[in-house]
């Protein structure tokens, strides 16, 4: 890292971010950085050749490094966005090159990558780590943890998240990694390790055992199943469900229900105790979204005297916004040196969950997690 010099900005550190694995969700990186003040992309790493001339073509302002050691000499922090199963290899580099390392989720695809990773931080303590779990930096979801956490739903009852995404025809719109067979994404993984990952979050606990289903109706020819649903027991007592389909049209839909003693989150709606009126937990940014959840509000509040409309949907699911967030955040950790809200632990985890999911689903019985932190 190297410091501006001059002006107002006199101090102020900028950060140099390599980028490695530039489909989908490489580029989505690329657009975030570049919004930041004093971030500066310095290198990107696309590592199929073909890949990497046709993106070159495309953005001609990023300069790409023909290597991963080219990447890791020329930058100050690293955002791993290759496919799930190449995570370990690209994130074990970094790490070992004592380099800041964000991490896409899955942050791994086994157990023994999950270890590897957490034996390198250790060697390398300075390194600030990350998981991209957006959805913890989803306004609205934030807002249902905070009104748990604070007592005001009362005693935990029941917690619900789906993540639904029809990925038949953006599957291979960057790269057709996701449905080969050799190395294929496991939607337990890929899928799933967003909705786990937020309950265990919203819930502050962990889960003690999973029962998980699934189906492969929708997208015969994808290697793996394509939707699939788990139960799941709270060590607290309360229970869960997570249910998520790649292979439904429809636009990509992300949901939250928080069910307590004294009221209950549903998306970005606090139904408090009885007499009171529902309320929406955050107004979005966006002055469309915002005109349209307060006009949504106004309507909740009338319907909500029918029974037959207290269902009235009010989702307020923002992948952008969570996802810049959670970039500034990082790259603040990153320049202070000091922890990530989402650490090796919290990936490691997740990754857990979602393989006991995998292991569920196929042996057709629950599965039980270790206990941790005891």
């Amino acid at each position: 890292m190297d410091v501006h010099a001059g002006g107002a900005k006199k101090g102020i550190i900028r950060m140099k971010i390599g980028i490695i694995g530039f489909g989908g969700a490489g580029q989505a990186h690329y657009r975030r950085f570049v919004t930041l003040p004093g971030v500066s992309v310095a290198r990107v790493f696309e590592p199929k050749p073909d890949n990497r001339a046709k993106w070159q073509k495309q953005f001609p302002q990023i300069t790409f490094a023909t290597s991963r050691e080219e990447l890791l000499n020329a930058v100050d922090l690293v955002s791993i966005c290759t496919p799930d199963h190449l995570h370990a290899g690209d994130a074990l580099a970094a790490i070992g090159a004592g380099k800041h390392t964000l991490v896409e989720k899955p942050m791994v695809t086994t157990r023994g990558d999950a270890e590897q990773i957490a034996v390198a931080l250790q060697i390398n303590p300075r390194v600030v780590f990350g998981v991209h779990h957006q959805m913890r930096f989803i306004p609205a979801f934030v807002a249902a943890r905070d009104l748990l956490q604070r007592g005001e739903l009362g005693t935990l009852l029941a917690l619900e998240a789906d993540y639904l995404h029809d990925m038949r025809e953006r599957a291979t719109l960057f790269d057709d990694w996701r449905v080969r067979p050799e190395g294929f994404q496991q939607i337990g993984l890929g899928g799933l390790s967003h909705t786990l990952d937020l309950l265990r979050w919203v819930a502050a606990d962990e889960i003690a055992e999973v029962h998980a289903y699934g189906g492969h109706n929708g997208w015969p020819e994808y290697p793996d199943i394509d939707t699939m649903t788990a139960t799941l027991r709270f060590r607290c007592g309360a229970i869960g469900r997570t249910f998520m389909t790649i292979a439904s049209p429809g636009p990509q839909r992300n949901t939250l229900a928080v069910y307590g003693s004294n009221g209950q989150v549903r998306d970005n709606v606090l139904w408090p105790a009885r007499r009171t009126r529902p309320r929406l937990t955050v107004v979005p940014r966006s002055l469309a979204a915002r005109k349209r959840d307060r006009a949504g509000l106004a309507i909740a509040g009338l319907l909500t005297r029918f029974s037959m409309f207290r269902n009235y949907p009010l989702s307020a699911y923002e992948h952008d916004e969570a996802s810049l967030r959670l970039v500034r955040e990082f790259i603040l950790c990153a320049r202070d040196g000091r922890p990530f809200s989402i650490g090796v632990e919290d990936g490691r985890r997740a990754v857990d969950l979602c393989l006991a999911c995998i292991e569920s689903q196929r042996g057709g019985r629950p599965v039980a997690l270790p206990m941790i932190g005891k």
